[in-house]
């Protein structure tokens, strides 16, 4: 079972070799001819209608699996228990994987009504440089022999939803700095770096009361300001001392209105910190609901029309001007978590779907 398969390979990010290989492997085996963008695997299907093209696209790597011994079920074994099959990825996103294998053996055998793209991407959970650069690759080299291009973006939604739009997220890291001491003088310490971060979160924590309405979208909603996500400050093994440095790592997810002044604004309002950007600031993506893809898809399934509540990689096809839905097999809400599973029905029921969007487009 090639779902089980792809469970049993480790593939988080960063280390996805070894299911590239599985996967350009399993491509070539039907006669496709998979090449390399990157450290991503592309298939290009030749069909009638070579005006217009579709791009599935699906991620191959994975959070990290964290705590084992929080799993009931083995995470590299891909056990099925009343056909839901449980594994690291499962949902996130290995059942699109599985699904796209599936869908180029369909394509194989019937000539599809339009050139199709599946693209297999790495480094989505982390910066989302995998899909950048097979965009980056497919702009210069094949957009302009296209009148109509779509993306599918095989991203979990439950076959429920169609989802046209994600916030930006930023990820600063923000350095506070005080001067260090023994434990036992806490009067000789006039800034302490600790306490001065501490400073910072609540000012940024109230910039979410300004940014609510002043940069508020009517399809995004809100920006999500001041999420502290990881602090760290001295050292564990030396408790009588007082830290002189303290770093903590910042989530904020942005709204086009905000997204380009965001650092800006943030270095502005914090001048005496050090502040980095994690990663490149990704953008927002952003598909009408009247694009034919959105349409097709809705009509093929009657899914509602949502957002993401996280970023993914609709916004570097959305960046030049390619509408993308995501929709795909898996269950969002046990993604990233212990016992992560998938219907097995959804990927068949799936494979389907994406066959009647390829014919409808």
């Amino acid at each position: 079972m090639i779902i089980q398969d792809l469970i049993k390979i480790s593939s988080i990010s960063g280390e996805e070799q070894e299911i590239q290989e599985y996967i350009f492997s399993y491509l070539s085996k039907i006669k496709l001819g998979p090449f390399l963008v990157g450290g991503n695997v592309v298939v290009k299907i030749s069909g009638q209608n070579k005006k217009k093209a579709v791009i599935f696209n699906s991620h191959v790597d994975t959070v990290p699996v964290g705590d084992v011994t929080k799993w009931e079920h083995n995470p590299f074994q891909g056990k099925i228990v009343d056909e839901k099959i449980y594994g690291l990825g499962a949902s996130d996103e290995k059942a699109a994987v599985a699904t796209l294998l599936l869908l180029a053996e369909e394509l194989v055998k019937n000539q599809p009504s339009c050139n199709v793209f599946l693209t297999f991407v790495v480094n989505e959970e982390v910066d989302g440089s995998g899909t950048k650069c097979f965009i980056d690759w497919f702009s210069k080299n094949e957009q302009q022999k296209y009148q109509h291009v779509a993306a599918v973006l095989g991203e979990p939604t439950n076959l429920a939803k169609i989802k046209l739009a994600h916030k930006g997220n930023i990820f600063l890291k923000i350095t506070t700095h005080g001067n260090g001491g023994h434990g036992s003088k806490p009067e000789k310490i006039k800034t302490h770096a600790v306490k001065e971060m501490f400073k910072v979160s609540e000012k940024i924590s109230k910039l979410a009361k300004t940014w609510t309405k002043e940069y508020k979208d009517d399809l995004l909603g809100s920006p999500t300001v001041g999420l502290l996500t990881s602090v760290s400050a001295g050292c564990v093994s030396s408790p009588n001392k007082f830290p002189d440095s303290c770093t903590a790592t910042f989530d904020i997810r942005t709204t086009p209105k905000l997204h380009n002044k965001t650092v800006a604004l943030i270095k502005h309002m914090l001048p005496k910190v050090d502040i980095e950007l994690v990663y490149p600031p990704a953008s927002f993506g952003y598909t009408d609901k009247g694009e034919k893809i959105a349409k097709i898809t809705q009509k093929l399934t009657g899914a509602k029309f949502s957002v993401s509540s996280g970023s993914n990689d609709l916004c570097f096809f959305t960046s030049v001007k390619i509408p993308g839905v995501v929709f795909g097999p898996g269950d969002v809400n046990c993604i990233h978590k212990p016992d992560e599973y998938c219907q097995l029905a959804d990927i068949k029921k799936c494979v389907n779907i994406f066959k009647k969007v390829i014919e409808n487009f």
